[in-house]
Order: C-alpha cells, then sequence, then structure tokens
C-alpha cells in the first residue's frame, strides 16, 4: 500500500515537473500545514456487527510546494503540497472504545494535495485566488491501549475541497502564501485493537490552513 501511494506520488511529480518545464516560470518552496478535524470511524469483522467511534483531531507537518502562478496576471494557477502531518486523534468514550481500552491514537499522514486556483485579484504585490483541490494520501500510527500492547492502524484516503489563498510577493524572487480551506475525506484500512483485526472507513471533514515560503523563477507580473 505504501509503495504504491510512493509510486503514483513520484508518476505525479514527474508529470508536473515535466508541465512545469514548458512553462516559462514556477515557484518552488515548504510550507507549514496545521488543520483541526473530526472524523467517524467505522469498523468491520465478519463476528461481530459493525461499530463505530468518533475521533477529533489535530494535524501538524510540512512539505514541499510547487505552483505555476505566483505572480504573473494570469487567471489560473495550479499549486502541488506533497508532505507530512504528524497526527493525534482523540476517540470519544463509546462501549467499544472502553472495552478495547482504546484511548489516544498518534499517527502520520503522508499526502499530495493538487490546488487549482483562479485568481481573483492580481496585483504586483498581491494574488487572491480561490479553487477545488483534490488529494490522497496513506495514514500509518499505533494504537495506546489499557493493555500496553502494540497496536497498528493503516488507511488510504481520497479528499476533495474547497480552498482560498493569498501570495504576497516581495522584489523579483519571493513569495509568501497563506491558503486555507475545507477538506471531506474518505478512508479505506485497517486496524487490529487487541488480538482481533478489523477492517475500517472513515469520513473526515477537516478545517486546514498552509504557510508557505516560495521562491520564483521568471515569474513576476507584467509591468509595461
Amino acid at each position: 500500500m505504501k509503495l504504491k501511494f510512493i509510486l503514483i506520488a513520484g508518476f505525479s511529480v514527474a508529470c508536473t515537473l515535466f508541465l512545469s518545464a514548458q512553462l516559462s516560470a514556477l515557484g518552488l518552496g515548504v510550507y507549514g500545514t496545521g488543520s483541526k478535524s473530526s472524523t467517524t470511524w467505522t469498523y468491520h469483522k465478519n463476528e461481530v456487527p459493525d461499530f463505530h467511534i468518533k475521533s477529533s483531531d489535530s494535524k501538524m507537518g510540512a512539505g514541499f510546494v510547487l505552483d505555476t502562478n505566483l505572480a504573473k496576471d494570469n487567471l489560473f494557477n495550479y499549486r502541488l503540497n506533497i508532505g507530512f502531518a504528524k497526527i493525534t486523534l482523540d476517540n470519544e468514550k463509546t462501549s467499544y472504545s472502553s472495552f478495547y481500552g482504546i484511548k489516544d491514537i498518534t499517527g502520520y499522514e503522508y499526502h499530495l494535495y493538487n490546488t487549482f486556483g483562479f485568481g481573483i485579484v492580481r496585483t504586483e504585490e498581491i494574488r487572491l485566488w480561490i479553487g477545488p483541490q483534490i488529494g490522497f494520501g496513506v495514514i500509518r500510527g499505533e494504537y495506546d491501549l489499557s493493555s500496553g500492547q502494540d497496536n497498528d492502524f493503516t488507511t488510504i484516503f481520497f479528499s476533495g475541497a474547497l480552498a482560498a489563498g493569498m501570495n504576497v510577493n516581495i522584489g523579483d524572487i519571493v513569495t509568501f502564501g497563506f491558503d486555507a480551506g475545507y477538506r471531506l475525506k474518505q478512508h479505506w484500512g485497517g486496524a487490529s485493537v487487541g488480538n482481533p483485526s478489523f477492517g475500517i472507513t472513515g469520513k473526515e471533514r477537516e478545517l486546514y490552513a498552509n504557510v508557505s515560503f516560495i521562491l520564483r523563477i521568471n515569474d513576476f507580473f507584467p509591468t509595461y
């Protein structure tokens, strides 16, 4: 599963870099991210009825960002974010989580997000944009059980979002980026809880925000 994600991510990056190479300008940089979300997890096992556990999730992470239009006076920009985030999942108390001794869960999310922006304000110093976002990734983590057993879980996810952002352009090279949005995610995977193993699915609603530092290459607002 992780190898499949890496191959898909590598292919996406290669295609993006190839397309970017056909353009006259782009920006490359780094970003930090944080989010709060709520997830309803459904546990599946043939011998028992499905049951649900809700969690309140916090994420902090970082990664690399590529953007095809930070300062130019063009309508469209494509932004690629590749990174990771550390997750703390705080399960709400339910009969099942109490029975299995499930407490806090810590995990790591490895993600790739594609954002398609449309500049609604375009000046030499500032670009405001809004647009849709699609993404996918992998989450791997461990359960904290009262029994002291080590247990883990893995899911893959697909997400859709509405995003908005602002680029603040300083000189001909540097851009500070700020963007935020609301994501809906669908998870599929598996988990061990004590001795039994379960299939799990999850529906997540996430509010996120990113801060980026980007260096521009031949990307500037035209002056006439």
